[in-house]
This record gives structure tokens, C-alpha cells and sequence, in this order.
């Protein structure tokens, strides 16, 4: 539940899972001379989950914005056990809601 599942540093995507920390991220990041310009407290020890959840953020957002602004797609399961997939793997991705802005910092 913590692994990185897919990075394609063309597009500058990753699929991660929620478990995964801010800190490995990043240094799978760095192996391609890429980063995720966030900085919450403790950012070795949160996980991509809970970076997510609280949407939390450091002074960077001023410059890069916020965790919610990087995100093009979720998969959530829901309190009745239901999952659902909401955007994709695109940066253009202009089919339905965008309920990815929703479920952050939820």
C-alpha cells in the first residue's frame, strides 16, 4: 500500500498508492531529476495519503500551489465500500466533474 505503481517522467506523472511517504516519492522523483514542489511539516514521515486528506502545504504554495493543483486523478473508496475513479492519467482530462478537488483536504 506504499509503493510507487508507475512514473512516466515524459508526461511528469507517478501513480502512487496512499501509503507511500512524501519522502520515498521523492526520492524516486530525484532519480529523474524531478520533485513534487510541496513541503508539509515532517515531509519524510507523512504519507502521500495523509498529504492528501489534510491537504497540507508549506510556504511553496505561494509559488507552485498546493497539493490539490497536482493531482489529475483519485481513486476513493467510499464509507459504504463502493471505489470510485475520478480523472485519469492526463493533464487534459476534460470529461465529467472534477471530483479530485472535492475529496482533497476532506
Amino acid at each position: 500500500m506504499g509503493e510507487l505503481i508507475e512514473h512516466v517522467p515524459e508526461d511528469m506523472t507517478a501513480t502512487v498508492q496512499a501509503g507511500m511517504s512524501l519522502g520515498d516519492f521523492q526520492t524516486q522523483l530525484a532519480q529523474q531529476n524531478q520533485w513534487l514542489p510541496v513541503d508539509p511539516p515532517c515531509p519524510a514521515d507523512r504519507s502521500i495519503g495523509a498529504l492528501l486528506a489534510g491537504n497540507t502545504t508549506g510556504p511553496r504554495r505561494f509559488g507552485f500551489g498546493t497539493v490539490r493543483d497536482w493531482l489529475i486523478g483519485i481513486a476513493v473508496v467510499l464509507p459504504d465500500g463502493r471505489l470510485i475513479r475520478n480523472g485519469g492519467k492526463v493533464v487534459k482530462n476534460v470529461a465529467g466533474f472534477d471530483l479530485c478537488k472535492l475529496f482533497i483536504g476532506s
